[in-house]
């Protein structure tokens, strides 16, 4: 049976959801401020990460390699299901060190999706500039107009 505490740790992974959908939001007036924001987002998935690594270790329990067949199938099944109704039902079944594997092979999929979304932040920011260089380009436009009239 799954314990408390990481059920508790298990919905930290819902607060990492609202933070990216935060982040991106924020994101949709300054690219620089969604690139900061991505980048707290991942730091707390990476320390979420990191306890259940401590939980496993600290409790005799194995974290499972990732090219053993039920690792396969978790990845799979973790990648075809994003929301949390899909996994509550297996939690009262799961044993912690089931549910821990399960969160570990959650963190590091969406570590590795905001990697590649960020990348792509971080190259859009220097092709097309962020809101300041936005802000200047305008101001010269206005300024080249104001000394035309």
């Amino acid at each position: 049976m799954v314990t408390g505490r990481l059920i508790r740790w298990f919905r930290l992974l819902g607060v990492g959801k609202q933070n990216i959908v935060e982040g991106s939001e924020d994101g949709q007036t300054c690219s620089e401020m969604e690139i900061k924001l991505m980048n707290v987002a991942r730091g707390s998935l990476q320390k979420l990460r990191a306890d259940y690594h401590d939980y496993l270790n600290t409790h005799h329990l194995s974290v499972w390699d990732a090219d053993s067949e039920r690792q396969r199938k978790l990845r799979e099944f973790c990648h075809s299901h994003n929301d949390y109704s899909d996994y509550e039902p297996l939690l009262a079944k799961m044993n912690d060190e089931e549910m821990a594997n399960m969160a570990l092979t959650l963190c590091h999929q969406t570590d590795k999706m905001m990697c590649a979304y960020i990348e792509k932040l971080e190259k859009r920011f220097v092709t097309e500039g962020g809101i300041k260089k936005g802000c200047m380009l305008l101001g010269l436009v206005i300024g080249k107009s104001r000394m035309r009239a």
